[in-house]
């Protein structure tokens, strides 16, 4: 009977110092199997996945079995507990595998799972850095509302090559998203920094920059006024200031010295001197969730609107507007978001995403003029 509160951790049981002496003989065992002289096991990379709650634990194992295919690793699955006040760390073992259709082989993953008592939070990175392969990078998952400082994993925090973040879908204040942004920026002094959220915006960022990939276009952008993003819900939407980051960042525009935002509307100068102003609107769509439009429109004269629009069934839609007369329509397939494909993408990267990492300034550079 597990203690109470507990969770009951997917593969083998185990304590915590024979880990490695169970995966050398699961590996041993596999070789008499296989009849085979010797297994390979190639290793690219340590994973980490630190998370604070049930609901994300199970969401966690769930993504890591698709990953053997493309980055045979090591993950490190820790549920820090707050139900179990005490007592010591659990694990278990397992390993999973993909067959290679390049070299038949089979190609896999070895997974441990901890669950950490509250009492024992603090030793979170005595029981993880032992774990580790040596002389591969280590990567961080961190899909919690928490902080990861180095106050409270200390040792832990200077172990970690690259973080991979995951930016909350909305905010309940501004004051909220602008402490995402800080930890966000700090951590990059640190160590590498990306975001699963802002890869899940990352079609909206690729039909905003074909919508001016023509030379025709292309001279809109100074000439751009007017941006409005549509969601359905008023709360603040992370994508929509990632978005209007990006856009600030990559147009080299400016707030203007002395600025307040005003019902829910930003003001920028481009480098030509011109204003544009940014409106968050709120308006229910039905069987929609969180942002699905974005109108970016010149000054009145000759007036160009560019929008793309989120479609049921998983479409986004782009239309190309000259005064009043549609110019351009197509629709594109919204690619999955699932976890899984999200952080084999980001595993494919140790450097800081630089994109991210300027539009996340260009947001905490925004929320300086709406907090109170």
């Amino acid at each position: 009977m597990n203690a109470e509160g507990s969770t009951q951790l997917p593969g083998q049981p185990v304590n915590l110092p024979d880990v490695e002496a169970e995966l050398t003989a699961f590996w041993q065992g596999e070789a008499i199997k296989s009849k085979d002289e010797a297994i390979t096991r190639t290793t690219t990379l340590n994973l980490i996945i630190i998370v604070e709650d049930e609901n994300l634990f199970q969401r966690a194992n769930q993504a890591v079995p698709q990953l053997a295919f493309h980055h045979p690793c090591r993950i490190i699955l820790a549920l820090l507990n707050p139900h179990i006040k005490s007592g010591k760390v659990e694990a278990a073992l397992s390993v999973f595998c993909q067959l290679s259709l390049l070299s038949g082989k089979q190609i896999c993953c070895e997974q441990i799972n901890l669950q950490v008592p509250a009492s024992a939070r603090q030793d979170l990175a005595g029981a993880i850095l032992p774990l580790l392969l040596p002389s591969l990078p280590v990567y961080l998952w961190w899909p919690n509302w928490s902080y990861f400082t180095a106050k409270e994993f200390p040792g832990l925090y200077q172990a970690i090559d690259r973080i991979i973040l995951d930016i909350p879908a909305t905010f309940s204040s501004t004051k909220a998203l602008a402490g995402f942004a800080d930890q966000a920026i700090r951590l990059s002094s640190d160590m590498r920094v990306s975001d699963m959220g802002w890869a899940r915006i990352t079609y909206w960022r690729e039909a905003i920059a074909q919508l001016f990939d023509s030379p025709n276009n292309r001279a809109s952008l100074q000439q751009l006024r007017k941006i409005t993003t549509l969601q359905t819900k008023k709360n603040i939407s992370s994508a929509a200031f990632l978005l209007s980051g990006w856009l600030v960042s990559s147009l080299d525009w400016k707030l203007p010295k002395q600025w307040k935002a005003s019902n829910g509307e930003f003001r920028f100068r481009s480098p030509n001197g011109e204003e544009t102003g940014w409106r968050i609107a709120t308006k229910p769509e039905k069987n929609l969730d969180g942002l699905y439009a974005i109108e970016l429109a010149s000054d009145e004269k000759d007036q160009i609107r560019f929008m793309a629009s989120l479609r049921q069934g998983g479409l986004l839609e782009i239309e190309t507007w000259r005064s009043q007369t549609l110019l351009h329509k197509s629709a594109h397939s919204v690619p999955r978001q699932d976890d899984d494909r999200l952080l084999c993408n980001e595993l494919d990267l140790l450097q800081t995403d630089e994109v991210y990492l300027q539009a996340i300034k260009a947001v905490k550079a925004l929320l300086k003029g709406s907090l109170p």
